[in-house]
């Protein structure tokens, strides 16, 4: 199989940072805004576009674990 490699967005990026930074996993953060633990890897890896309603909500649920 050969399979191109996809690079995430800035922004999924950062937000794979913040959780890294916070000590999250993404099934706790996942499980915060209503995704499925799939799904967020998908979004955070690059493999599905991240949607403007889904990084508001990954952004808010972060806000509340920072400090």
């Amino acid at each position: 199989m050969t399979g191109r490699r996809i690079k995430p967005s800035k922004e999924a990026l950062m937000l794979k940072m913040r959780l890294w930074e916070n000590g999250l996993t993404q099934r706790r953060v996942a499980d915060s805004v209503g995704l499925s633990e799939v799904a967020l890897s998908e979004y955070l890896s690059g493999r599905r576009p991240l949607k403007p309603e889904v990084l508001t909500a990954i952004d808010e649920c972060l806000k509340g674990f920072e400090g």
